[in-house]
């Protein structure tokens, strides 16, 4: 495990890193099945655009993202999303998002 924020059995979730924008996380958003729930899916993702989401996140305090990661062999799978975080009424919407199925 790597810089664990919260930790389970299967998995544990931590920040994101530069090298999980490069991975597949990017794909996942153009995967009409993984986004098959979610608000935001109408446009296809590059990795491009996954490096300038990611280093967005620190400038945005409204926003919280985990890595989902699997704790047998550290591989990142997924995301979860706290957005629109209201601090003084203390709500967010939740995503999350499990990209490698396997």
């Amino acid at each position: 495990m790597h810089n664990p924020y919260m930790t389970g059995k299967l998995v544990y979730l931590r920040a994101p890193t530069e090298e999980d924008a490069l991975g597949k996380w990017y794909e996942w958003f153009s995967d009409p099945d993984v986004t098959r729930y979610l608000g935001e899916r109408n446009f296809p993702n590059s990795k491009e655009m996954q490096l300038d989401f990611f280093r967005g996140l620190s400038l945005d305090t409204s926003r919280l993202v985990l890595s989902v990661v699997r704790v047998e062999d550290d591989q990142h799978i997924g995301v979860v999303n706290l957005s629109g975080i209201n601090w003084v009424h203390r709500y967010a919407d939740v995503a999350v998002v499990i990209g490698d199925q396997g």
